[in-house]
């Protein structure tokens, strides 16, 4: 009888119609049933009494997890305020890393994951949105100097590839 004779139980495979065959005697078993069962396609997996349904699909777990990473929120304010405090100047990363106690490096990262723009980016997206708020009052070549551009022409470009248009012409349209 094969590997049974020696302590070893009989080895078997399963065929593709879920059939079990022997190989001491090559004959298939079809009242065996099959290895596993698995669910269709988005139906849930069971319920648990205390959870409530379990379901296979993976991305709907990921959209429920919080985030984790970025910034803490005492982190978050504090660059948020001094990037608000000098829009003007020129911020480097390793100023605002040290200025919330990180690395320039975990600084990049966590910003990015906290603000969803790189830490320049969004400093030349709040000197945009300061300028589109200063356009109504002052002239283009004075909110490109309130906003920290050193010419008008830096400024108007800035401006166009964010906002789609010239400073001229979204201050006319106000």
């Amino acid at each position: 009888m094969g590997n049974v004779s020696e302590g070893f139980p009989m080895s078997c495979c399963a065929t593709e119609d879920n059939q079990r065959c022997h190989s001491d005697t090559k004959r298939c078993q079809s009242k065996l049933r099959p290895k596993s069962k698995l669910p269709a396609e988005g139906r849930p997996l069971g319920v648990l009494p205390i959870h409530g349904p379990v379901g296979s699909d993976r991305s709907a777990r990921q959209q429920n997890m919080a985030a984790r990473g970025g910034l803490a929120g005492w982190q978050r304010k504090r660059v948020f305020e001094f990037i608000e405090n000098h829009l003007a100047e020129t911020i480097s990363i390793s100023a605002l890393a040290a200025l919330v106690q990180l690395s320039p490096y975990h600084f990049a990262r966590a910003f990015k994951q906290t603000f969803g723009l790189p830490p320049h980016r969004y400093h030349m997206s709040r000197r945009v949105e300061r300028a589109k708020v200063l356009l109504a009052d002052l002239s283009v070549t004075e909110v490109a100097i309130a906003v920290g551009y050193a010419e008008t022409s830096s400024f108007s470009a800035s401006f166009r590839r964010t906002t789609g248009v010239s400073p001229s012409e979204f201050r006319r349209a106000l």
